[in-house]
């Protein structure tokens, strides 16, 4: 049997075993085959609650890719080639170990949502403000203390998530950014909006 024609692969771990205390166990798998590169038609891939310690390249080659899920995993980093996946819409990086993220994410012009909560970025590269397309950025739980300016520069994003721990900076773009800090929630409005 030819799974080339697959265009769904689930292949996530979280929702089967689980510890004591109720969280989710890791998967097992480590890394993939290179024939995963021949799944040509694969549009959503969920690689969810597994051991993947960075992208594996075969990954880089499905140019019809729309969703693609990575939460809860050990990525410390991407591959600057990962702008080889053009068509990206969804991309889910949640409960990663990640510190930055290559230039190449913000040249995903088609990506509509990014989740990058609750990993260690302490940086996002200027290109974010590229993402022209993007409609919801989830930041929560990571050591950001700015954002590039460059963000929202030419467009409205519609939601932006930053429940993090991020002080002292200037916002002079067109979103709004929820801030936690101590326990106080307080919205930051564009340039020339009053709050209501």
């Amino acid at each position: 049997m030819s799974l080339y024609c697959l265009s769904i692969l689930f292949l996530s771990q979280g929702h089967r075993f689980h510890d004591p205390q109720g969280d989710p166990l890791p998967g097992l798998l480590s890394s993939l085959p290179d024939s995963v590169s021949s799944l040509s038609l694969l549009v959503h891939l969920d690689l969810s609650f597994n051991r993947l310690s960075s992208l594996p390249p075969c990954l880089l080659s499905l140019s019809h890719l729309l969703d693609l899920l990575l939460c809860h995993n050990r990525l410390t980093g991407l591959p600057e080639g990962l702008r080889a996946l053009a068509s990206l819409r969804r991309v889910s990086l949640l409960g990663n170990r990640l510190v930055d993220l290559p230039r190449g994410v913000g040249l995903l012009c088609r990506l509509e949502e990014l989740d990058v909560s609750f990993n260690q970025l302490e940086r996002l590269p200027d290109e974010f403000g590229q993402l022209q397309d993007l409609q919801k950025l989830e930041l929560s739980s990571n050591r950001l203390r700015s954002l590039p300016e460059t963000l929202g520069e030419e467009h409205t994003h519609t939601h932006t998530n930053t429940h993090t721990h991020m002080l002292g900076f200037h916002v002079s773009w067109g979103l709004s950014i929820d801030i936690i800090s101590g326990g106080a929630v307080c919205v930051l409005q564009p340039a020339g909006e009053t709050s209501r």
